[in-house]
């Protein structure tokens, strides 16, 4: 595989809300939060087509 991106998107919210390790769901609102996040994508090709095999004829899967 080759390419790559050095594109990092990031957002915050003071609404949003996460669950943290007790499976407790937090409010960020409500605890006068900021949440962010950073999300870095990838874009990836094959360097060789013949690398990539489609099964078809199949009822499951997307």
């Amino acid at each position: 595989m080759i390419g790559d991106d050095q594109d990092i998107r990031i957002a915050s919210s003071s609404e949003a809300s996460f669950v943290d390790t007790n499976g407790d769901t937090v409010s960020a609102f409500q605890r006068d939060l900021t949440l962010m996040r950073a999300v870095s994508r990838h874009d990836l090709a094959p360097a060789h087509d013949e690398a990539i095999s489609v099964i078809t004829g199949t009822s499951w899967g997307l």
